[in-house]
């Protein structure tokens, strides 16, 4: 499997930012660092976009409890989640070859 795809590294983010992310770079990887291992222990990584469309908070709300999350790792986790959304809309628009 290929991590980038299904969670990329926060400089990658960072250097994508022009979809106006306001997450600092601590924040983003805390919560890269929550969904790579605490996500893990029950499923796989999901494609993010695969995610998205049922709604991050959604999916997150589901998966709390079970997932023994603090209200703060869950924020955590959104954040990273939407920034790799955010991420993954701007590269989708860049031109073929870029």
């Amino acid at each position: 499997m290929a991590l980038g795809t299904y969670a990329p590294k926060v400089d990658e983010l960072v250097a994508m930012s022009a979809a106006g992310q306001e997450e600092s770079v601590p924040a983003l990887e805390r919560g890269r660092s929550l969904y790579l291992n605490r996500c893990t222990h029950c499923h796989r990584l999901y494609d993010i976009t695969r995610l998205e469309r049922i709604g991050f908070r959604t999916a997150l709300e589901r998966m709390e409890k079970k997932a023994e999350l603090s209200d703060n790792e869950l924020e955590s986790i959104l954040g990273y989640l939407e920034a790799v959304s955010s991420f993954s809309a701007a590269r989708a628009k860049e031109p073929e070859g870029h």
